[in-house]
C-alpha cells in the first residue's frame, strides 16, 4: 500500500466484513507514473509482441499511446519474424481462437500435420502457449496420445473451441519433454566457414573447436524432418557423428539425391 500511495495512486482502507484496501473509482493512471524511458521501453515491448502475432496489442499500444501522449515510439523499432513473402497477420485467427480456449478453459479439435507430413486429428485441452525460436507453440494435453504434447500452431489446421470445460491437470513447463517428436543429442563437425550460419541456430555453449581445426556441436534437436533437411543443406561442409541412424539416414538421403545428378 504504502509503494502504491509513494507514486500517487489514491488507496483507502474500509472498515467491515466486506470491508478492504481499494483504488478510487474515478483514478486514472497518469503518465507521470512512468519516466520516459520507461514508456519507451514498455511500447517497444508490446511492438514485439505485436510482431509475433500476439492478440489484441495493436489496440493496447493506442491506448497507451493516447496515454503517453506519444505515437509512433514503437514503429521506430521493426520487428518481423514472418517469412519472406508469407500474407500479413497469417495464424492470427487461429492464434486468436487458441488463445480464447486458453482463457475460458475450453476443449479444442483441429487437424494437425506432422515434420513428415502424416496428418492427424487431434482432441486437446490447452496448457500454454509458448514463443520460441520464431514461432508459436501450443502446449497441451492431447486425448488421442494421452499425454502432453507440443503443437507447432501453424501446422494446426481448421481449429473448432467446443463448449467442453477442461479439466484440472498438473501444469507442465519443458517443452523439450512434451514436443511432438522425440528428441536426440546431436554430434556435428563441420567446417569453420559456416560458423556464421551455426551461430544463428545455436549457442555459442554448445560449438567448441577440434584440434585439426573444424568445429563441433553438440545439441538436443527433434529428430525430425527438419532435423535431416537442415543437415543436408550444410552440404559438404558438415559430418554427422552421432547417432548412428542419422548418420545413416543422411548418407541415404545424399546417395538418393545423387540419382539426379549423374550423366
Amino acid at each position: 500500500m504504502d509503494i502504491l500511495s509513494s507514486v500517487g495512486v489514491p488507496v483507502f482502507a474500509e472498515k467491515g466484513s466486506g470491508g478492504g484496501f481499494s483504488i478510487m473509482e474515478e483514478y486514472t493512471l497518469s503518465r507521470a507514473v512512468f519516466s520516459q524511458a520507461e514508456r519507451n521501453g514498455l511500447l517497444n515491448a508490446l511492438g514485439a509482441l505485436k510482431a509475433a502475432q500476439y492478440p489484441e496489442t495493436e489496440r493496447l499500444i493506442e491506448k497507451l499511446g493516447a496515454v503517453f501522449r506519444q505515437t509512433g515510439t514503437s514503429d521506430r523499432i521493426e520487428i518481423d519474424f514472418s517469412p519472406w513473402g508469407s500474407p500479413e497477420n497469417k495464424g492470427k485467427q487461429r492464434l486468436d481462437l487458441i488463445r480464447n480456449a486458453l482463457r475460458l478453459r475450453k476443449l479444442i479439435s483441429f487437424e494437425y500435420v506432422n515434420a513428415e507430413g502424416g496428418r492427424s486429428v487431434r482432441e486437446a485441452e490447452p496448457d500454454r502457449l509458448i514463443f520460441r525460436d520464431y514461432t508459436w507453440y501450443l502446449s497441451a494435453f492431447c486425448r488421442k496420445r494421452n499425454e502432453y504434447r507440443t503443437f507447432r500452431t501453424s501446422r494446426m489446421k481448421n481449429v473448432t473451441v467446443s463448449d467442453e470445460t477442461c479439466p484440472e491437470r498438473p501444469a507442465i513447463s519443458a517443452v523439450k519433454n512434451n514436443a511432438e517428436e522425440p528428441a536426440v543429442k546431436i554430434v556435428l563437425r563441420f567446417n569453420e566457414k559456416i560458423l556464421s550460419r551455426i551461430w544463428d541456430l545455436f549457442d555459442d555453449s554448445l560449438i567448441s573447436r577440434m584440434p585439426e581445426g573444424d568445429c563441433r556441436l553438440e545439441a538436443e534437436l527433434p529428430d525430425s524432418e527438419w532435423l535431416y533437411s537442415f543437415l543436408l543443406s550444410l552440404g559438404s561442409n558438415a559430418e554427422v557423428i552421432e547417432p548412428p541412424h542419422i548418420r545413416k539416414e543422411v548418407a541415404l538421403r545424399l546417395r538418393g539425391a545423387l540419382i539426379y545428378y549423374t550423366d
